[in-house]
């Protein structure tokens, strides 16, 4: 009996030194709670951002921000979550040697999807060969595990849900041919576990014509791709295409002018539906929103300098979506239930970032506060 007593007693000892015990360890904190206010039944928390220690916000979900920070130079990427309301940090894990962390993420319940790629060596490859790999976050268990990777040419890539498949945009060329195209992956349980294409777009290089896959959004289980096409003349044009989340066609239309001359020689870093309104979103931080009428697209605020969107991080109120300027201050709410655009009246001059999840909303201007969406949805 004394034998078994002292085992016991090993066993717990080791699960408390371990901090294991199905228990995830937490680490010191470096977002902190400075104030906190109410207001006509809403709650605002004033956050402070310990910059040293984070180097990019990857999302919101949960009441948790999610962020990485590169350590040991840039040979580790780690991930943590801050719980805002039991105000405890946890390490989600890290990925050796990164190449290019896509910076694209998208949310499933509580677990948060995305892409990093690495160059691996092999010897077909004895340069190294770019590997993408698709990770999930679940923020419950406060665990990073790599899910499935993929050989690709693109480094940049964008994903998106649609009835609880990732969709990707990926890229490959060959000797004659540049090829865009969409994938899916099943994150249901299901047993298929292998990347589908979609919709696949090719351009031949030597020729100069073909269509070019240059981002894409998800509203309601539709897909929306953004297609540039080059005829043998030279002469481009821009469609917008909508598919079903089987890669089905359904109908496309047409941008504008205004739109097409300023996206000429840009890439698109962002592009989102919502509602009859859509946000394009380019590298040098150019934008444009625009609603769709009649089967056109007219551009309602364009040209903005710094403008950006912030969406929902989840689909349970799916039904609104921020636009706003970082240069100076403005914000708009997309109302998708009643397609209507309003400003919101905030005293910002400039703004940082935008995030929100689930009616939730994380604002970083001269300081950082977080609450409900609902307290200043508000018309100008």
């Amino acid at each position: 009996m004394k034998k078994r007593v002292g085992l016991l007693l090993i066993a717990i000892t080791i699960c408390f030194f371990s901090l294991g015990c199905n228990k995830t360890a937490t680490i010191d904190n470096h977002i902190f709670e400075t104030d906190l206010k109410s207001d006509s039944g809403y709650t605002w928390k004033s956050l402070r951002m310990d910059n040293e220690y984070i180097d990019n916000i990857e999302c919101l979900v949960d009441d948790n921000i999610v962020y990485s920070k590169y350590e040991n130079g840039v040979t580790n990427l780690v991930f943590y979550n801050y719980n805002i309301t039991d105000k405890q940090t946890y390490r989600l894990g890290s990925i050796k040697d990164p190449y290019i962390n896509s910076g694209d993420v998208v949310v499933v319940g509580n677990e948060v999807f995305f892409y990093c790629n690495r160059v691996v060596g092999i010897e077909k490859y004895p340069d190294g060969k770019l590997e993408n790999s698709l990770y999930k976050i679940n923020v419950g268990d406060h665990k990073l595990q790599k899910i499935a990777s993929d050989s690709t040419d693109q480094t940049l890539i964008y994903v998106k849900v649609c009835k609880d498949k990732i969709i990707s945009l990926k890229g490959k060329k060959n000797k004659k041919k540049s090829i865009t195209y969409l994938d899916s992956y099943d994150v249901s349980g299901g047993k298929n576990k292998k990347f589908d294409i979609l919709i696949s777009k090719d351009y031949n290089r030597k020729k100069e014509n073909g269509e070019v896959l240059y981002n894409f959004a998800v509203y309601q289980s539709k897909i929306y791709a953004l297609v540039r096409l080059k005829n043998s003349s030279g002469k481009d044009s821009w469609i917008i295409e909508k598919y079903n989340c089987a890669g089905n066609y359904i109908d496309s239309l047409k941008l504008d002018k205004k739109i097409i001359n300023l996206l000429k020689n840009e890439r698109i870093s962002k592009f989102e539906m919502s509602g009859k309104y859509g946000f394009i979103r380019t590298f040098s931080g150019s934008g444009v929103l625009f609603r769709v009428a009649s089967g056109k697209t007219v551009a309602k605020i364009i040209n903005k300098i710094d403008l950006d969107i912030a969406i929902p991080g989840r689909d349970k109120k799916a039904d609104y979506a921020l636009v706003y300027s970082r240069d100076t201050g403005e914000i708009w709410n997309i109302d998708s239930r009643h397609n209507k655009l309003n400003k919101i009246d905030l005293p910002y001059e400039y703004l940082n970032y935008l995030y929100t999840d689930n009616g939730k909303i994380l604002i970083s201007s001269d300081n950082t506060v977080y609450g409900e969406l609902d307290s200043f949805l508000t018309k100008k």
